[in-house]
């Protein structure tokens, strides 16, 4: 019967993982892509908190870090259970003193 508890909140917590990344995940059309800008490298932080693990991203991702950055306020936005990314606000990224951001931060 233990066995079967600890199944149940395994799946759940796995389905949760999966609602939450599938809830950022945001498709776009190839014309969409060819048309987007995408954010540059230093202008967002991806944030993980397991040093093992290695994060991939695509075009789409940039895409949607550019899309979801505010003019005024900085953003952070789960993308997976282990992965958030850092997204610093256009007037921030724009001041002269901006310094960039490496591509990862492992927590």
């Amino acid at each position: 019967m233990l066995k079967f508890y600890l199944f149940v909140i395994s799946l759940t917590g796995c389905l949760s993982g999966f609602a939450q990344q599938n809830a950022v995940n945001k498709k776009y059309s190839d014309t969409e892509i060819q048309q987007k800008t995408s954010a540059i490298k230093g202008t967002y932080q991806f944030q993980v908190w397991n040093q093992k693990m290695r994060y991939y991203f695509t075009t789409e991702t940039l895409i949607l870090i550019e899309d979801l950055r505010q003019e005024n306020s900085d953003t952070t936005v789960k993308l997976n259970p282990m992965t958030d990314v850092f997204i610093p606000s256009r007037k921030k990224i724009n001041a002269p003193n901006f310094k960039s951001l490496p591509e990862f931060h492992y927590k």
